[in-house]
């Protein structure tokens, strides 16, 4: 999964990039609704090859996940004849899948054309020359995509997720839920009624508890709590809960190699113990690491934005001049704060 995952990062953030890039190379040339309406045709068709992209990936990624799934299975029991796949469960998962990026692609969409519109509707009012308005029409734009950047959605808190970590979410999700709900409608058709829950030395508040237990798939397994149990499970979602990377695994009583352990572990209190505090401490130190990835990328791209072709056009030749703080970065940061009248860095 790690190579499919990348693959649509890799997609979005390169989407992302082209509709920087293009807002900062296009010339403000002409008057302002020529100049609005190149923009909107350009940005839409990168929009375009998204989604085509997008619908692409969910259905090949859907498929091969859960092929790979229902092999591991297979494997697991030494099962060797060809097992016909569940084509509506692939097909709804698929579905689900795209539906996630296209909402992303959409709001993306809405979200910079409004965007393109505000600014030149600003630029207009300043009453200034031609060529002056649509000037100030692109400086307005690049200066309202640095304040707000360009997002993929907003979450249920009202937070902004940028496309390519929305991707991200997206790609991480969908693993988790086409590999768990494969192994699961696979141990069904085999009449196997446990699974084991992935245990992971870094875990979130959330996942600690659940983790490393067996569950019954049914709940009629009396000795084993019910998998319905786990948050998301409960739900039908096959997943704890969005970017979790825990995984449901084939558990049979007599190939287990404690089985009496691993009986005492599952009825463990739900309670977080000693052991989940460090496994969360770990966690959240990797979560604040990350943090502060997504910040120099978001720091790369408003310099982008601000300071155009002056700045790295990759993130990682941007992050080494960063980390090693060199002159070069200390100028492009003096130079933006001038820009931005002494705003953040």
């Amino acid at each position: 999964m790690d190579d499919l995952s990348k693959a649509l990062i890799e997609i979005y953030t390169a989407a992302q990039q082209s509709i920087i890039d293009i807002i900062i190379e296009k010339e403000a040339k002409g008057n302002v609704t020529t100049y609005q309406k190149s923009l909107f045709v350009q940005i839409q068709e990168i929009l375009v090859k998204l989604d085509k992209s997008a619908w692409q990936w969910s259905n090949d990624t859907v498929e091969t996940l859960y092929w790979q799934s229902v092999k591991d299975v297979n494997d697991y029991f030494d099962i060797t004849s060809f097992s016909k796949l569940n084509t509506a469960a692939i097909d709804i998962l698929a579905k689900n899948t795209y539906t996630k990026l296209n909402s992303a692609n959409v709001y993306v969409g809405r979200r910079v054309e409004d965007e393109i519109r505000n600014a030149g509707l600003k630029a207009i009012a300043q009453k200034l020359t031609t060529g002056e308005t649509v000037r100030q029409c692109k400086q307005n734009l690049v200066n309202s995509l640095i304040d707000k950047g360009i997002n993929g959605i907003s979450d249920k808190n009202g937070r902004q997720i940028s496309l390519d970590a929305y991707a991200a979410t997206v790609a991480i999700s969908t693993s988790a839920e086409v590999t768990n709900t494969a192994t699961v409608q696979r141990m069904t058709n085999l009449d196997k009624d446990l699974v084991k829950m992935s245990e992971h030395a870094t875990t979130c508040p959330i996942c600690s508890t659940y983790q490393g237990r067996v569950y019954s798939i049914s709940g009629k397994d009396a000795r084993f709590p019910p998998l319905n149990t786990v948050p998301g499970f409960s739900s039908g979602f096959s997943n704890i809960h969005c970017r979790c990377k825990h995984r449901v695994l084939p558990y049979v009583e007599d190939l287990a190699t404690d089985f009496e352990g691993d009986l005492k572990d599952s009825n463990r209190s739900f309670e977080i113990s000693d052991k989940d505090k460090k496994n969360i401490d770990a966690y959240q130190k990797q979560q604040a690491t990350q943090r502060q990835f997504l910040q120099d990328k978001n720091q790369w791209q408003r310099y982008r934005l601000a300071l155009g072709d002056d700045v790295p056009k990759t993130f990682s030749a941007f992050r080494r001049m960063k980390i090693g703080n060199t002159e070069k970065f200390q100028e492009l940061q003096s130079s933006y704060r001038s820009l931005r009248q002494g705003g953040e860095g």
